[in-house]
């Protein structure tokens, strides 16, 4: 399993569910550093004086803007945003922080509705143009972005977002030139904003000419300093890194560790952790014996007690990863998350069918193919034809379906004229309302065009 696989539009959440991690939420505020921003602040980036968006003019939305770098900070540079937005809905500046806060969040596809927006009333706002140009290259849109940062660099030389989206592009395009020792600089340097940091160390893990060493490099660094990526989840992503590729289950092990016995790690952290944590064990246990004997059974049984006896998870996320398939023998008699009943259905189409969450996100756990045939499609569109009503029950359904990669817009049956989302927007009653914009966010994230909304 690489470090990083194209997954999604935006980069950010592309690397993480390329390494198996659950969603990440944002690092706990920190008041007193939130209130010591240093808005103007100028910093030397490669040779140059720089400062973090120069265009920027009210000390309010520059100093949100220092703040939102600052992945401690991100909550409440919200709260202050929200806040001054409600008083001036109509301010530029404040429409482009607003843009700024859904792209760190890993909406890049909202973010750039609204870019394009603003940019259609304020058509020369440098701030967005740089954004939008990052935007682009997270959906490897290099040629666009490049243009636009080529613009953005000449009009305002001094600003340091500019400069850096253009060292990316450069390292993209060219990933055994010397972008890459670029990103690592930038990596490890205490005087630039955290975000801009953890954006140089996600792009070093997509650039596939990245050597191990390097790779676990990035990961290592991106524990010296706080951003939006929770430190546990940044550990849970080395620890992956280190067993399954590395081959360091040992140490491995000892990050995962932290992660479990650190008490404001999320719960699916900590669960995500214990699932690694098994996995290691079992590792360990296939280096002595490809499959279950005497001479492995202690760690086999340690793998087992870390996940408190319930293997069904880890053995569908051994059974998804192709890297992990010397794991299977371990976790044969589990049973297999696909596996059909005498109905003909496997679990997850049937737990859509009964409309019972709970299954569902079982079944996902269990690594069950979210696209397998369900009654002739798959389960996202038996949910949509299913008929009208019970919609509060569908929608988190349809939600983990969409979550874990299932398609937004399959045909309802072979040889339907109706796809899930036509069939959704003309001929559902309440469908429109309750579905479709669910279904449209994530069809636009896999770049398919949105369907109408009749009015």
């Amino acid at each position: 399993m690489s470090a990083c696989t194209v997954r999604t539009p935006a980069m950010f959440a592309l690397c993480l569910l390329a390494l198996g991690m659950p969603p990440v939420a944002f690092a706990q505020d920190a008041p007193a550093s939130c209130s010591q921003v240093q808005p103007d602040a100028a910093v030397t980036f490669f040779g140059k004086k720089l400062v973090d968006t120069p265009s920027l003019k009210s000390a309010q939305a520059r100093r949100i803007n220092a703040q939102m770098g600052l992945g401690e900070c991100l909550l409440t540079a919200r709260a202050s945003l929200g806040a001054l937005i409600a008083e001036d809905p109509e301010d530029a500046e404040l429409a482009y922080l607003d843009a700024r806060s859904d792209a760190l969040a890993g909406e890049g596809e909202v973010a750039e509705r609204k870019l394009q927006a603003l940019l259609e009333a304020q058509p020369g706002m440098h701030a967005a143009r740089v954004l939008q140009a990052g935007l682009l290259l997270d959906r490897e849109q290099r040629v666009q972005s490049r243009a636009l940062l080529v613009e953005a660099s000449a009009s305002q030389p001094g600003d340091l977002r500019a400069a850096f989206q253009l060292l990316r592009v450069n390292a993209l395009d060219e990933p055994k030139g010397k972008g890459v020792g670029e990103l690592f600089q930038v990596l490890r340097d205490d005087a630039l904003p955290p975000d801009l940091r953890e954006t140089a160390q996600v792009t070093l893990l997509y650039i596939t000419a990245l050597d191990l060493g390097q790779k676990e490099a990035a990961l290592r660094e991106s524990l010296r300093f706080e951003s939006q990526t929770p430190r546990w989840d940044k550990a849970n992503n080395l620890a992956r890194l280190l067993a399954e590729e590395s081959g360091k289950t040992g140490e491995a092990r000892t990050h995962l560790q932290s992660v479990i016995a650190e008490s404001s790690a999320t719960p699916e952290a900590q669960s995500f952790a214990r699932l690694l944590m098994a996995e290691t064990w079992l590792l360990d246990a296939a280096k002595i014996d490809p499959a279950p004997s005497t001479r492995n059974a202690d760690l086999v049984a340690k793998a087992s007690a870390q996940v408190n006896g319930n293997l069904v998870p880890l053995a569908g996320r051994i059974r998804k990863y192709h890297d992990l398939s010397a794991l299977r023998p371990f976790v044969a008699g589990v049973k297999d998350a696909d596996e059909r009943g005498s109905d003909g259905l496997t679990g997850l189409c049937r737990a859509t069918q009964l409309l019972d969450v709970e299954r569902v996100r079982e079944a996902l756990a269990a690594g069950a193919a979210v696209d397998a045939e369900c009654s002739g499609s798959t389960a996202l569109a038996f949910l949509v034809r299913q008929g009208p009503g019970f919609y509060e029950r569908k929608r988190p359904i349809l939600q983990a379906l969409l979550e874990a990669g299932a398609a937004p817009n399959p045909k309802l049956y072979p040889g339907s004229s109706y796809t899930a989302m036509s069939f959704c927007a003309e001929a559902l009653p309440g469908c429109q309302d309750a579905l479709l914009p669910m279904l449209n966010t994530y069809a636009v994230r896999r770049g398919l065009p949105a369907a109408d909304i009749p009015k």
